[in-house]
């Protein structure tokens, strides 16, 4: 099964598992009609977030690690790097206001990470859709709403 096929499949599957408002150690956010959440799971600090809309079916990856050995830029490097492992593109990482940026195709999808950090603790967001739309619009609109519990901790879109 293809990685289309397979977040498709969980995202059917969640529909009924939708919650309107999610809140994290580390953000609030309001998913109102359109977004889902696929999962979210903390351990020892670490969160992991998956949020899909399936009317642009774009998808939204949010990880926060406490104590990162890496800095965000280092982050974004390193996944710069492991996705020309997985036969991945991306451009090159710029620096916007307080967080990097990559634009990346993998598979079936083009996407966007944005990478920032507040003391110590980094944030790697990844937004996903289908290639050729590369229209992040809904995307940015629900970051952007994104209430933050850490300053400075999320990027500033």
């Amino acid at each position: 099964m293809s990685l289309k096929h397979l977040i498709w499949a969980s995202a059917a599957l969640a529909l009924s598992a939708s919650a309107a408002e999610v809140k994290t150690t580390y953000y609030q956010l309001d998913l109102g009609d359109s977004w889902h959440e696929q999962v979210q799971k903390e351990q020892d600090g670490t969160l992991v977030a998956i949020y899909t809309n399936l009317a642009t079916a774009d998808i939204i990856t949010i990880a926060v690690v406490p104590a990162s050995p890496l800095s965000a830029e280092q982050t974004g490097t390193k996944t710069i790097a492991n996705l020309a492992v997985q036969n991945g593109t991306a451009q090159p990482l710029t620096r916007e206001r307080n967080y990097y940026r990559t634009d990346i195709e993998v598979q079936d999808y083009s996407g966007r990470y944005y990478f920032s950090e507040a003391d110590g603790t980094v944030v790697s967001i990844n937004i996903m859709n289908p290639q050729g739309q590369k229209d992040f619009t809904e995307s940015l609109k629900l970051l952007k709403s994104l209430d933050s519990k850490v300053a400075g901790l999320f990027p500033e879109l």
